[in-house]
C-alpha cells in the first residue's frame, strides 16, 4: 500500500512520537529548525524515530550529531538548499537527502557526480 511510500514529518516531537507508537511501522522524521529542538541520539532510538530532517543552519552547527544519526541508522534530510555548490557540501557532510525548490538540477547534479562514477 501507500504507507510504504509515505514519510511522515512533524516539528512537534511529540508528535512524531505518537506516530510511531501507534503506527510503528510508519515512517517518521523529526523536522528540526532551532538549536533548543535537537534531541539526543537515545532519544530518537527509544522513540523509534526513523531520522532528522533540520534546517541548513542547524545541520552545519550540529555536524558531530548528524554523524552520530547517521552511524546509528538514521536518516539526515537538510532544507532548502538551492544552490548546487551547497547541495555539493550537504551530501559531502552527510545528507541522506536535500529537500529543494530546484529537483531537476540536484538531479542532474547528483546523476553526473555519483551516479556515473
Amino acid at each position: 500500500g501507500m504507507s510504504s511510500q509515505v514519510v511522515w514529518i512533524a516539528f512537534d516531537y511529540d508528535l512524531c512520537s505518537y506516530i510511531k507508537r501507534n503506527y510503528p511501522i510508519a515512517h517518521v522524521q523529526f523536522l528540526c529548525s532551532k538549536p533548543e529542538n535537537v534531541h539526543a541520539l537515545d532519544e530518537i532510538l527509544r522513540d523509534k524515530i526513523d531520522g532528522v530532517d533540520f534546517s541548513s543552519a542547524i545541520f552545519s552547527s550540529n555536524i558531530a550529531q548528524v554523524r552520530d544519526y547517521k552511524a546509528a541508522g538514521l536518516s539526515v534530510n537538510v532544507w532548502t538548499i538551492d544552490f548546487k555548490d551547497e547541495q555539493l557540501l550537504y551530501y559531502g557532510a552527510g545528507a541522506d537527502f536535500v529537500t529543494t525548490n530546484y529537483p531537476e538540477q540536484a538531479l542532474d547534479l547528483f546523476s553526473k557526480t555519483y551516479i556515473s562514477k
